[in-house]
C-alpha cells in the first residue's frame, strides 16, 4: 500500500491520463495486482502503478530534489564568498599601487606628430617653394608652330592667350608635383594609399629631354635632365589619336564641294541675318505685354516661312544630283548626310543665338534708346499701391521672346529625310544649348531689375508720401480728433486739409516714362485722391450731425414759441405767463436763434460746397432759414388772442365785481345782524358766525387783490 502511494504521488497524473475511459469509470475486480488484497467497503480501487518503457532509464536523474547536496551546495556559497573577499583585497592593492606610481610618475615626452600629417605638413612646405615659370622663349616657340591664319582675328588671340594661360598653370603644377616626388617618400601609412613620391625608375630619364626638343626645340644641359629623370611623360593616347587622325583624313566631308556651297549660302542668307529686330517696337510706341508677345510671334512665323520656302529648297537642291556624289563610298553616306546635317544645325544654331544676343543687347545701358516701350500702371486695389502687370510678368514678357526664337526654326528636315521621302521626317537639331541660354537670361534678369528700378523708386515714393493715409494711421487720428470738443472752424481746418491733399495729389503727373516703361499713375492717383476724400467725409458726416442737431433744436425752439403764443390763456395767470414768454421770445429769444440761424447759414454755405444733403436735411435747412419771417404772423396772432383774452376777461372781471359786490351786500347785512346779539347763551355761536364772517372778507380780500394786481400787469404789459 506504501508502494502504491509513492507511485501515486510522482506519476499518478501520468497514469491517469493513459487510463482508458472504462478504467477511469467503474472498478475492475480481476487484475493481477489487487488479485490478493482484500478491499475494505467503501474504498475506491486505485489504478495500477505503470512500469518504464525502458527500465535501464532513471527518469529522476535529472531532479533537482533528487541530486540536490547539502554538502555541495555549502562548498560552493563559500567559495563564492572567497572569490568576492579576494577581488576587493584585489581592487585595494591595485589602487594603492596606482596611487605610488601616479606620485612617482615622469613627465610625458613631448607629442610626436602623426606620420600622415607630418607627411602632409611637408608636402605643403614642399609645395610651397618658389618655382621657375614657363620661359617665354618656349611659348614663342610654341605660337610658332600654330598657323598665321589660326592667330589673327580677336576671337583667336583671346582663345590663344587662355590656351597659353593653362599651359603655364599645367607647367607650374608639373613642377610642384616633381618636387615633391624627389624630395618626400610616402609613409605607409593609412590615409595616404593615392600618394606617390620617391624616385621615379630609371628607364624614362631621358623622355623630359626628348619631348623638350622635339615640341618646343628647347635643348636642355645634362645636369637638369639628370635633376629630371625618372618623370613619366609618355602618351598611352597617341596610338588612339593617329587612329582618329586617319579616319578624320577619310570622311573629312567638310571640305567637300556640297559643304562649301551649303556653307556660302548659309552665309550668304543667314550670316547677316536676325529673325526678328525687337529694337523696331520702340517706332509703334508703348505696347502692352500680349502685344510684344503677338509681335513677337508673328515676326517669328514671317522669318521662318520665309527661309522655308527661299533658303531650305536651295540646299534641298544642292543634293539631288546623286552623280556628284560618286566618289563618296555607299557606307559613308550616312555619314557624310550627318555631316551636312551638322553644318546646317550649326548654322542654324549660330542664327538663333544671334539672334538672342541682337535681342539682349538692347538691354544693355549703351542701347536704353532702342529698347521697346511697355504700358505698366500704378494701381490702387484694396488699400495698396502695387504694379499691373507685376514686375514678375514684365520679367515673363522679356524672357518670352528668347524662349520664343528658341522655337523658331525647330523643325527643318534634314537633308537625307527629306531625298528619302518616308513617312518619318527627322528634323534638324537647332536647339541652343542651356548654358547659353542660362548667361542670356541672367543678364536679361538683371537687366529688368536694372530698369525697373526707376519706376520701383517713383512707387516708394507715393508710399512714403502718402502711406498713411490708406495703412489706418489717419484714420486712428480722425476718430481720435473727433473725440475731443472742436469748433465748427477748426473741424473745417482739418477737412480742408484732408481735401487740399486730395487736390495735390490729383495735381501729380498722370504718366511717367522711363527707357522701358510707360508708367500710368491715373488709377492710383484716383484711389489715394478717394481715400483722402473718405478721410474728409469722416470729419464731414461729424460737422453735418453736428449740424442737423442745431437745426433740429432750433426748430424745436421755434414750434415752442408758436404753441405758447397761440395757445388760449383760460385763466389771467395764463395770460400773464403768455405775455412774459411771447414778450421774452420778441426779445432775448429771437436775438439768440437769429445768432444761431446766422451761424447755420455759415455751416450751410461751406457745406452746401463740400457735403451732399439728404433730402430730409435739405428740408430741415429750409425749414431753420425760414423761421425768421414764419414766426411773425405768431406774434401778430399771439396779439390778436391776447386783445380778446382782456376782453374777454374785463368781462370776466365785471361779473366778478357784481358777484362780490353781492357778496359783500350779504357780509354787511350779516354784520348788521351782530347788533342784535344779546343771549349769553348763544355767546359761542355768535363767535363761530364772526369768524365765519371774517374768513369770508378775507378771501373777497385775496380775490380782489388777486385781480388788481394782475390787471396792474397786464396793463403794464399792454402799455409798455
Amino acid at each position: 500500500m506504501a508502494t502504491q502511494n509513492g507511485g501515486l504521488s510522482r506519476g499518478s497524473p501520468r497514469a491517469t491520463d493513459n487510463l482508458t475511459p472504462l478504467q477511469n469509470g467503474k472498478a475492475q475486480t480481476s487484475t493481477p495486482a489487487t488479485a490478493g488484497i482484500t478491499r475494505p467497503p467503501g474504498l475506491p480501487v486505485l489504478p495500477p502503478i505503470r512500469k518504464p518503457d525502458n527500465p535501464k532509464v532513471d527518469p529522476y536523474a535529472n531532479s533537482k530534489l533528487m541530486t540536490f547536496r547539502l554538502a555541495k551546495h555549502q562548498k560552493n556559497l563559500l567559495l563564492k564568498i572567497l572569490d568576492k573577499q579576494a577581488a576587493q583585497v584585489a581592487n585595494d592593492e591595485k589602487f594603492n599601487y596606482r596611487q605610488e606610481m601616479d606620485e612617482k610618475k615622469p613627465e610625458p615626452p613631448p607629442p610626436e606628430m602623426p606620420p600622415e600629417m607630418n607627411y602632409r605638413f611637408l608636402k605643403g612646405c614642399v609645395e610651397s617653394a618658389p618655382v621657375e615659370e614657363m620661359q617665354q622663349s618656349w611659348a614663342d616657340s610654341i605660337l610658332s608652330m600654330v598657323p598665321e591664319n589660326l592667330r589673327s582675328g580677336p576671337v583667336l588671340r583671346d582663345l590663344l592667350q587662355e590656351l597659353f594661360t593653362e599651359v603655364r598653370s599645367h607647367f607650374e603644377s608639373s613642377m610642384r608635383k616633381s618636387m615633391v616626388q624627389h624630395v618626400l617618400m610616402t609613409p605607409q601609412v593609412k590615409g595616404l594609399e593615392g600618394e606617390k613620391a620617391g624616385p621615379p625608375p630609371a628607364e624614362q630619364t631621358h623622355l623630359w629631354a626628348v619631348m623638350c626638343r622635339t615640341l618646343f626645340y628647347i635643348h636642355l644641359p645634362p645636369s637638369y635632365c639628370n635633376c629630371i629623370s625618372g618623370l613619366d611623360y609618355s602618351q598611352p593616347w597617341h596610338d588612339d589619336y593617329t587612329q582618329n587622325q586617319t579616319t578624320m583624313l577619310r570622311r573629312l566631308f567638310c571640305l567637300h564641294p556640297s559643304h562649301q556651297t551649303v556653307l556660302q549660302m548659309c552665309q550668304g542668307t543667314l550670316g547677316n541675318m536676325i529673325l526678328v529686330d525687337v529694337g523696331q517696337y520702340r517706332l509703334s510706341g508703348p505696347m502692352e505685354f500680349e502685344s510684344l508677345k503677338n509681335n513677337v510671334i508673328l515676326d517669328l512665323e514671317k522669318a521662318e516661312e520665309k527661309l522655308m520656302h527661299s533658303w531650305h529648297p536651295n540646299i534641298i537642291n544642292i543634293f539631288t544630283d546623286k552623280e556628284q556624289f560618286l566618289d563618296i563610298a555607299a557606307e559613308d553616306m550616312e555619314s557624310f548626310y550627318c555631316s551636312v546635317t551638322t553644318l546646317v544645325s550649326n548654322q542654324l544654331k549660330d542664327l538663333l543665338v544671334r539672334t538672342i544676343d541682337s535681342y539682349v543687347s538692347l538691354f544693355e545701358p549703351e542701347n536704353h534708346l532702342e529698347l521697346p516701350v511697355l504700358k505698366m500702371e500704378l494701381t490702387f486695389d484694396d488699400q495698396k499701391m502695387q504694379f499691373y502687370p507685376p514686375v514678375e510678368d514684365l520679367e515673363e514678357t522679356v524672357l518670352f521672346v528668347v524662349k520664343q526664337i528658341c522655337k523658331t526654326m525647330q523643325q527643318v528636315p534634314t537633308v537625307q529625310s527629306w531625298l528619302g521621302g518616308g513617312n518619318t521626317v527627322s528634323y534638324t537639331d537647332a536647339k541652343v544649348a542651356p548654358h547659353i541660354l542660362q548667361v542670356y537670361e541672367q543678364r536679361l534678369k538683371e537687366a529688368v531689375a536694372r530698369y525697373f528700378e526707376g519706376p520701383k523708386a517713383h512707387l516708394a515714393s507715393f508710399v512714403e508720401r502718402y502711406d498713411y493715409i490708406i495703412n489706418g494711421e489717419a484714420l486712428d487720428e480722425i476718430k481720435e480728433y473727433m473725440k475731443e470738443e472742436h469748433t465748427f472752424a477748426e473741424f473745417t481746418v482739418e477737412i480742408e486739409k484732408f481735401r487740399n491733399l486730395a487736390s495735390e495729389i490729383m495735381g501729380l503727373p498722370s504718366i511717367e516714362h522711363f527707357d522701358m516703361i510707360r508708367l500710368d499713375c491715373e488709377d492710383l492717383k484716383r484711389g489715394l485722391a478717394q481715400a483722402c476724400r473718405n478721410l474728409a467725409n469722416e470729419l464731414l458726416s461729424r460737422v453735418s450731425s453736428d449740424h442737423r442737431q442745431e437745426n433740429e433744436s432750433i426748430c424745436k425752439e421755434f414750434h415752442n414759441i408758436k404753441e405758447r403764443a397761440l395757445a388760449v390763456p383760460e385763466t389771467s395767470e395764463e395770460l400773464i405767463d403768455m405775455l412774459t414768454f411771447v414778450e421774452n421770445a420778441r426779445t432775448t429769444g429771437m436775438i439768440k436763434l437769429n445768432q444761431k440761424i446766422t451761424e447755420s447759414k455759415d455751416r450751410l454755405a461751406y457745406l452746401i460746397d463740400v457735403f451732399m444733403f439728404e433730402p430730409r436735411d435739405i428740408e430741415l435747412n429750409c425749414e431753420v432759414l425760414t423761421w425768421p419771417k414764419r414766426i411773425m404772423p405768431v406774434f401778430d396772432d399771439n396779439d390778436t388772442l391776447v386783445e380778446q383774452s382782456r376782453q374777454r376777461g374785463e368781462k370776466e372781471l365785471l361779473q366778478k365785481r357784481e358777484k362780490v359786490m353781492l357778496e359783500l351786500e350779504k357780509l354787511r347785512q350779516r354784520v348788521d345782524e351782530f347788533n342784535d346779539y344779546s343771549e349769553l347763551d348763544m355767546m359761542n355761536q355768535y363767535v363761530q358766525d364772526v369768524r365765519t364772517v371774517q374768513r369770508r372778507i378775507a378771501e373777497l380780500n385775496d380775490q380782489v387783490n388777486d385781480v388788481i394786481s394782475c390787471f396792474i400787469l397786464m396793463y403794464y404789459r399792454l402799455k409798455y
